[in-house]
């Protein structure tokens, strides 16, 4: 079975037991109304354009959910009081393994734009297999683009509904944002999706990671290499960015859209290349 098979059928198993665990819930309350059990161990974290004060290292990993790996969300948060099934919460990681020299080229924010498509062309040219993080919203209004994506054959992940700061949402908003990405995105094209998660300005805290794997993903995808490619940052200084801190394992945070990412891939692309590096999908990365 396929790993994006596999995880189509987590999400609807689960999204069946929590319309029976929802209307078991719904005569519960009609006696009592207890309130959300919520832990927020990681307290709020932005990591856009830096790296994690505090780590530990899990199998070649970084994780940063301050949770083994074993630990499910319930009982990191003394019990399960959502009504929804009990999942590990997903683990939080910045970048791969280190011992061999691959090289992971992420792209945010599916915007419908012409700058966008000029990205994919390049990516197509070099044969890159990237990894994009796409919006629900986006998927919806830009659906021509999400079909590029598809036809491409580029790895999906999920990016939220409508890029809302997690950390300002509750565990109930937060189901509705987690998942919507992916979901709309494989309803439009029927590709394969991943279960790697990328929170939207690297906001995120304990109830995020929570709900995250609450919703079948396995990782919350970070960076350790920010291009900040949004900003207008020229070709040139993109590229130095990305070969000035080019290591094994490094995830690159880059958005589709932007103005002069496409134009400073080729020579990302080529100069990695010839440094001996390999560029694979966040998938391969880790190892999934």
């Amino acid at each position: 079975m396929s790993r994006s098979g596999s995880f189509m059928r987590a999400r609807i198993a689960t999204v069946a037991a929590v319309g029976f665990l929802g209307l078991s819930l719904a005569v519960g309350l009609a006696a009592c109304n207890p309130g959300p059990t919520t832990t927020t161990g990681l307290g709020s974290t932005s990591t856009t354009g830096t790296s994690a004060s505090t780590s530990t290292s899990v199998v070649g990993l970084t994780s940063t959910t301050g949770l083994p790996p074993s630990t499910t969300a319930s009982s990191a948060a003394g019990g399960n009081t959502s009504g929804w099934p009990s999942r590990p919460s997903a683990e939080v990681v910045r970048h791969g393994p280190t011992d061999k020299k691959m090289i992971a080229l992420t792209f945010d924010d599916n915007y419908q734009m012409p700058t966008a498509y000029a990205t994919l062309k390049v990516l197509e040219k070099y044969k890159v297999p990237a990894t994009f993080f796409v919006i629900g919203h986006y998927v919806d209004t830009g659906p021509a683009l999400a079909k590029a994506i598809a036809k491409g054959g580029f790895e999906v992940g999920d990016h939220t509904r409508s890029h809302a700061n997690c950390t300002k949402l509750s565990k109930r908003g937060l189901r509705i944002e987690i998942g919507n990405g992916t979901d709309h995105y494989h309803a439009l094209t029927g590709a394969p999706i991943v279960p790697l998660f990328r929170p939207p300005g690297g906001f995120i805290d304990q109830k995020t990671v929570e709900v995250a794997g609450e919703k079948g993903f396995r990782y919350v995808v970070m960076w350790d290499i920010d291009t900040n490619d949004w900003r207008g940052h020229t070709a040139a200084q993109i590229t130095d960015n990305v070969m000035g801190n080019a290591h094994n394992g490094a995830i690159v945070l880059m958005h589709v859209a932007a103005k002069h990412t496409a134009e400073a891939l080729p020579g990302i692309i080529t100069r990695l290349r010839k440094a001996g590096y390999q560029l694979v999908t966040v998938s391969t990365l880790l190892g999934m």
